[in-house]
């Protein structure tokens, strides 16, 4: 029986290498179970989305040498919002909705 001694850099790759194969198989497995569980499970949710872009405008001042471009003043989010809520709950989109996912039955 050996007495008790404090283990040195030496000792430590000793044991390293007696348990290399399950430092190196057991995480590779892991791995592979993973992935494999990941492929099995159909994904449950998928999203889609619109994003409305509006144009600047520019300007021709009459008698004036160059082009003006007019910044458009970022409205709040408030209203943005509201804009938002106005064009999702449009009768035209709700009824796309309603039919995709076929609420409306005969």
């Amino acid at each position: 029986m050996i007495a008790n001694r404090t283990l040195e850099l030496d000792d430590y790759l000793a044991m390293g290498r007696r348990h290399l194969k399950s430092l190196l198989i057991l995480p590779l497995v892991g791995v592979v179970v993973s992935i494999l569980v990941s492929f099995a499970f159909s994904p449950k949710y998928t999203s889609v989305s619109l994003v409305g872009v509006e144009r600047q405008t520019v300007t021709l001042l009459p008698n004036a040498p160059f082009i003006q471009v007019t910044h458009m003043v970022a409205p709040s989010l408030r209203e943005r919002m509201m804009a938002l809520q106005q064009r999702v709950l449009s009768r035209a989109q709700l009824q796309t909705l309603i039919g995709s996912l076929g609420l409306a039955r005969d």
